[in-house]
């Protein structure tokens, strides 16, 4: 296996997200092969009702990251942790 990607629907916000977690190798060269590295993207689709004429995309933008930025960094955070914990060394 070289990637593992997990998609995870969130619907506690007011429009669909999706969270993405992603484990895979850290590459060959790296000083502490064996290693793996963790990605985290919580994806947010512009919904099409925000896309007409008079809202501005990016402020939609602005309030989704304002709103869910800390949430995402922690999730992120706690994924990576649990990840982590369950490697046996």
């Amino acid at each position: 296996m070289l990637k593992l990607t997990i998609n995870s629907p969130r619907i506690d916000w007011d429009y669909p997200l999706d969270e993405n977690f992603t484990v895979e190798p850290y590459g060959r060269n790296h000083a502490k092969h064996p290693a793996i590295i963790v990605r985290a993207n919580t994806h947010f689709t512009v919904p099409s009702e925000f896309t007409d004429a008079k809202w501005h995309v990016t402020d939609v933008v602005s309030t989704f990251v304002e709103t869910q930025w800390k949430y995402a960094t922690t999730r992120a955070r706690t994924v990576a942790s649990k990840i982590f914990e369950s490697i046996q060394s």
